[in-house]
């Protein structure tokens, strides 16, 4: 392992982020201190379909009573997407 790799209790971020699935926000824990990146590192971005990057994964739910059009905008101007029901 190279000196950037050793970590004494899970994975290098490597390791974690190039591992081609994703995880929940109970599936990881980052502790203070041991991260080896820096934040502009980091992208949140992903595509919901081939041709539709979304830069904020944020989704709201095609329900009627969660996404209307006001939400719809307002999850889109933070770079998500608003499902509007039918």
């Amino acid at each position: 392992m190279a000196p950037a790799e050793i970590v004494e209790d899970g994975f290098a971020s490597t390791r974690l982020f190039n591992q081609g699935y994703s995880y929940t926000y109970d599936d990881v824990i980052f502790l203070p201190h041991y991260i080896d990146f820096s934040t502009d590192d980091v992208s949140l971005s992903t595509n919901l379909t081939r041709r539709l990057p979304l830069y904020t994964p944020i989704v709201s739910s095609p329900m009627d009573t969660v996404t209307e059009s006001a939400m719809a905008a307002a999850v889109a101007s933070l770079g998500g997407i608003g499902i509007i029901h039918s």
